[in-house]
């Protein structure tokens, strides 16, 4: 009886942020629905250890199995740096993220490098780093 309400209430100014694995089956991405457009021509894949980040059951991130290079789909700058704050590690996590490439370039000089940093994000000379303080 109530689903219709709790699925009006999805449509949130505040949509939820979900970190999910490429293969979960929950993740209709790559199998039931293809992919959305990515902001870089290529290829995502559903491979074990990657992850997905969707905002409001959007994707906004793929993260390579390695948590070393990102792609990022077509969405607008707001949702993508929700996607963002997603990646990065939980409340008393005390291990730093490191990404080295989006989109196919080097993390630091890539078009959406911005809205890492506006995340927290600060540049290394790796990449773009998250460090949990």
């Amino acid at each position: 009886p109530g689903a219709v309400d709790r699925l009006r209430g999805c449509r949130d100014e505040d949509p939820e942020v979900i970190r999910i694995a490429a293969v979960d089956p929950a993740n209709p991405y790559g199998a039931l629905l293809d992919w959305p457009g990515l902001r870089v021509e290529g290829t995502i894949r559903r491979v074990a250890g990657a992850t997905v980040i969707l905002v409001g059951g959007v994707p906004a991130l793929y993260v390579d199995k390695g948590g070393r290079t990102v792609r990022c789909f077509a969405v607008d700058d707001e949702i993508l740096l929700r996607g963002v704050d997603g990646l990065k590690p939980e409340k008393g996590d005390r291990k730093a993220i490191l990404i080295q490439k989006i989109d196919g370039e080097e993390a630091r000089y890539a078009d959406v490098a911005d809205v890492f940093r506006q995340a927290g994000f600060v540049d290394v000379y790796q990449g773009l780093e998250f460090e949990q303080l």
